[in-house]
């Protein structure tokens, strides 16, 4: 219980850290943006705005998820993260083809007439200045409790606090550039801005599904569990393990073998054993489910996938 608050709490916090921030980048870019003549400014705004929605709802998502399991949810709530962030996904992707059109449809324009872009000043600098730093600097937090708290949601944030980053950087470099006199870069950096988004989305919709469809743990973490397991005194084998995400959790299900001479208490104390192991080592696990086999069983089953 005292796990799940703490994982709920963290979540609140970085949304509302993230709220904040985007709302302030919302107002500097805006303002800045008009003031600077910079189209690629004014709609990296909307970006902003984007995120602000975007992490309300991922502090409304935080707190259902971590509400204890019910008799309904045995298994918890943590998994409509993963469905959210997919939905999250497809809205940002739409923002970003709607992005992209606009840029290319004023390209064409100023090829056609050389109208449709002004020269920028420095205010789009300031602007995307401000933003590149605050936004590299949202991306390690979040990120560092994104994993502390086990959270999809916080993670996906994360992503689009990088992906984010990287377009402003691409957008201060614009913004020089087109001060300078080459115009043309200004719906270019709006175009490079949808490119990130629309990458953003479907990163986000991709990581998201796999935990859905109850995809495996990757390898190297799937060894570490089969490693402690079979350091468990007791331990003859792993006969079985199946993995599964549940969001940024992970369910267990593995079959030990144990010497057949062993009580039913003392193969049961090893289970056990196996079971408290796995959950204490790997935060992550939310439960280990162990299964006893006696060492020479002629009727074992065969090595699961994920063994």
């Amino acid at each position: 219980m005292k796990k799940i608050i703490k994982e709920k709490n963290i979540i609140v916090k970085i949304s509302l850290i993230s709220i904040i921030a985007n709302l302030f980048l919302f107002a500097i870019k805006l303002t800045f943006g008009i003031l600077g003549n910079s189209s690629a400014v004014i709609i990296g705004s909307i970006d902003s705005g984007l995120d602000v929605l975007i992490a309300i709802i991922i502090l409304i998502i935080g707190k259902i998820s971590r509400k204890e399991r019910d008799k309904n949810h045995p298994y918890g709530h943590e998994k409509i993260e993963s469905v959210v962030a997919i939905i999250l996904g497809i809205i940002v992707i739409v923002i970003g083809v709607e992005i992209a059109i606009n840029a290319i449809n004023t390209m064409i324009e100023f090829a056609k007439h050389s109208t449709g872009i002004t020269t920028p000043n420095f205010y789009a600098i300031i602007a995307s200045a401000i933003t590149l730093i605050t936004k590299v600097v949202l991306f390690v937090y979040t990120k560092h409790f994104a994993y502390k708290s086990y959270s999809q949601s916080l993670m996906a944030l994360s992503k689009d606090h990088l992906s984010d980053s990287l377009s402003n950087l691409a957008l201060l470099i614009s913004v020089i550039v087109s001060i300078l006199g080459i115009l043309i870069f200004e719906p270019i950096a709006s175009l490079i801005i949808s490119l990130f988004i629309i990458y953003n989305g479907f990163d986000l919709i991709k990581s998201s599904f796999s935990q859905v469809v109850d995809e495996s743990v990757n390898n190297l973490t799937r060894k570490k569990i089969k490693e402690t397991i079979l350091n468990v005194p007791g331990v003859k084998r792993v006969d079985d393990m199946r993995t599964r995400l549940f969001g940024m959790k992970i369910y267990v299900d593995v079959e030990i073998a144990v010497s057949e001479e062993l009580t039913v208490i003392e193969a049961h104390n090893i289970a056990e054993s196996v079971h408290n192991e796995v959950e204490n080592k790997f935060m992550e696990v939310k439960h280990c489910m162990v299964h006893v086999n006696p060492e020479n069983d002629p009727k074992r089953h065969p090595n699961g996938f994920d063994n």
